[in-house]
């Protein structure tokens, strides 16, 4: 439910001036900001709290750039932001939000857009979908609330309402889990697959292998987005009547497969000297490739954002479809993949030129490992209880950093300071940094270990 009754990118600067010039006061659906939220911590809150509460409620729009009477509600002014990156600036507040919310808001229910005005400054909406998962809390440090909104903005939930809101919950979960089981249900669980493999090849394609067989895994998925209404077109299925109207022939390939809608469309092509994909909008020139391994030196940021925006895309349409329980597994499945290519990449810095090299030491300073190593304390419940990481002290004399996974099965030692050293110790052996194939056969064997452990343990298949 939107005061605005216009797709996000529809949105345009006459729209907002609309609010302005009609006196469309802040109620249920619409908030008005002058300033985005700034890094203190209270202004933190003040977000999220902000955020959660239309989550929970019925959804809304979060306009920032417009200065309202606080007595009244009413819009006074279009004034705009100055922001200097606004990728970054959506960038951050998007992390606020996936760090400050439990149980987080899939992402398919939050969208941050920005508009330039005449005036260069900025108007940022954040549209967020009413949850299916709820209610969401705020969780930032040792303070949580939960959070709502009526007509005169938001209120935190009383334990009453709390009650409620969890009973409502329930009972919408009750009602979904009886309807996963349907025929209709299950037809979809396709979608779940193939965002999950989108949103991880990005992740894997500098490996080789794993990128080939998740692209193979990617076609075969795509073939069934006809079931949300994708035309599908076989282009390797070449006609007399093709051949009369000039169409290339594309049947000596092993599969051409286009998929459009109106917004959409997807070519997987695959045949003897590989295999790719390609997404494009509709209505732009952009198009996101897949790419073959041996070409990555160049900027691909704007087909990224292609991509995501397709992701985002198909999650809308499960929304559409009222398949929250998949939406939730998708989330879930994405955050420990993320966490696990993250870790596996600091591993490989760990053992790579970059880190070792004496010809680089002097130049470089340990900002990474510094960063990976908070990380891995800020992030230390879930790896512990998805990857038993952990870190431990050494012998100062030799280590000064030790990474323990599976439980001690692998400890991961390396020097910060010169001269710098990493090597691998398991069942007794110690690998040194020198001997690369054994380094990079161990790094395999150690994520793949990794990988049947939380698939033997929480039935997740990375």
């Amino acid at each position: 439910m939107y005061i605005i009754n216009k797709q996000l990118e529809d949105i345009s600067e006459s729209n907002i001036q609309h609010l302005i010039d009609d006196e469309r006061i802040e109620k249920k659906v619409l908030d008005y900001k002058s300033e985005l939220p700034g890094n203190s911590d209270s202004e933190k809150k003040d977000f999220l709290a902000n955020v959660s509460s239309f989550a929970n409620a019925v959804g809304g729009d979060l306009i920032y750039g417009v200065i309202e009477n606080r007595k009244t509600g009413k819009p006074e002014k279009l004034e705009g932001i100055e922001i200097l990156n606004v990728n970054q600036e959506i960038l951050r507040l998007d992390q606020i939000i996936r760090n400050g919310i439990e149980p987080n808001i899939p992402s398919s229910s939050i969208n941050i857009r920005e508009i330039q005005l005449k005036n260069m400054k900025y108007v940022l909406i954040i549209r967020i979908n009413k949850s299916g998962i709820g209610p969401h809390r705020v969780s930032f440090k040792s303070w949580h609330r939960f959070y709502s909104r009526g007509t005169n903005g938001k209120y935190p939930l009383d334990v009453q309402e709390l009650r409620l809101a969890f009973n409502l919950s329930d009972s919408i979960r009750d009602k979904i889990e009886r309807e996963k089981e349907s025929p209709n249900f299950k037809e979809y669980d396709f979608l779940k697959r193939l965002i999950y493999l989108l949103q991880k090849y990005e992740e894997i394609n500098y490996y080789e292998r794993e990128e080939l067989e998740t692209i193979k895994e990617i076609g075969k998925l795509i073939e069934k987005l006809d079931i949300i209404k994708f035309l599908k077109i076989d282009r390797t299925n070449y006609s007399k009547f093709d051949k009369l109207l000039g169409e290339t022939d594309y049947s000596y390939l092993d599969m051409f497969l286009y998929m459009r809608d109106k917004n959409y469309s997807i070519t997987y092509v695959s045949d003897n000297l590989g295999h790719w994909f390609d997404i494009s909008p509709r209505n732009s020139k952009i198009t996101y490739h897949s790419i073959s391994f041996c070409f990555r030196e160049f900027n691909r940021s704007e087909e990224i954002k292609v991509l995501e925006n397709f992701i985002d895309y198909l999650k809308g349409r499960m929304e559409e479809l009222h398949l929250f329980p998949l939406l939730e597994e998708i989330e879930e499945k994405t955050r420990i993949m993320k966490k696990f290519f993250r870790l596996r990449k600091f591993l490989e810095y760990l053992f790579g030129d970059d880190y070792l090299n004496p010809t680089v030491i002097k130049e470089r300073t340990d900002e990474r490992v510094i960063s990976e190593l908070n990380w891995i304390k800020q992030n230390d419940k879930e790896l512990n209880d998805y990857f038993t990481v952990f870190r431990r002290k050494d012998e100062p004399s030799k280590y000064d950093k030790v990474l323990s996974l599976l439980n001690g099965k692998y400890l991961v030692q390396f020097r910060s300071h010169i001269p710098f050293k990493s090597t691998i110790k398991t069942n007794g052996k110690i690998i040194e940094s020198s001997a690369t194939k054994k380094v990079n056969s161990t790094i395999y064997e150690i994520f793949e270990s990794i990988k049947n452990h939380i698939e033997d343990n929480y039935k997740i298949k990375l």
